[in-house]
């Protein structure tokens, strides 16, 4: 019985499971060539402003940096569903939801792991440091409108007084990777409680006897 029930949530797993691909990008390419770069530092926080239509599972989030790396910087999803973007650092601060480390790969899209659900809603990713034991400094590299599809969303900048603002139509690429929360199929919910009821049932005789 007990092989049984694991293999009944083995199969429900398996049935509820997605492939993790992007659900948001600031822009799409071809990135043939750069402009420049925004510099993302313990003064100057930049990102990208989203919304999500459904729950939806994040596993990663990133962007396209320039390779001016010393050190390591900061990647934050921000819930931005309040009336206003925070203003000071204590309403940032309190507005993260996840954060990360990492040390982002030059002239490539470069991610690091955020594991979180996300709700319908608008949010923010955002990359800086001085902030989670962040303390080095980079750059999200600029690029040629003529070569970007600009995608609905805004950019986000911070900077030395964490004063959240938006800026219209980004020029860098920064993008957040999961799927759709899952769902379980009703039959595989059925199979489940199937499972669940003869477990019940299989103690229930075992008391008895």
């Amino acid at each position: 019985m007990k092989r049984f029930l694991i293999g009944v949530f083995a199969l429900l797993l398996t049935a509820t499971s997605s492939h993790a691909t992007y659900i948001y990008e600031s822009a799409t390419g071809p990135f043939e060539q750069s402009i420049g770069g925004v510099t993302v530092s313990d003064t100057q926080f930049a990102g990208a402003q989203f919304t999500l239509t459904q729950t939806t599972s994040v596993s990663a989030i990133g962007g396209r940096f320039y390779g001016w790396l010393q050190g390591n910087i900061f990647g934050a999803l921000l819930d931005l569903n309040g009336t206003s973007l925070p203003s000071n650092e204590s309403e940032l601060l309190s507005s993260v939801i996840a954060h990360a480390l990492f040390d982002p790969q030059p002239n490539m899209d470069s991610e690091v792991g955020l594991m979180t659900t996300l709700n319908p809603g608008t949010y923010g990713v955002l990359f800086g440091s001085g902030l989670f034991g962040a303390t080095g400094s980079e750059a999200i590299q600029t690029l040629p409108f003529a070569d970007l599809t600009f995608n609905a969303g805004q950019d986000l900048y911070a900077q030395s007084s964490r004063h959240l603002y938006s800026v219209t139509r980004p020029d860098f690429r920064v993008f957040v990777k999961g799927s759709p929360a899952p769902v379980p199929e009703p039959g595989t919910l059925a199979l489940s409680l199937i499972g669940l009821i003869g477990l019940v049932g299989v103690r229930k005789f075992h008391r008895s006897n």
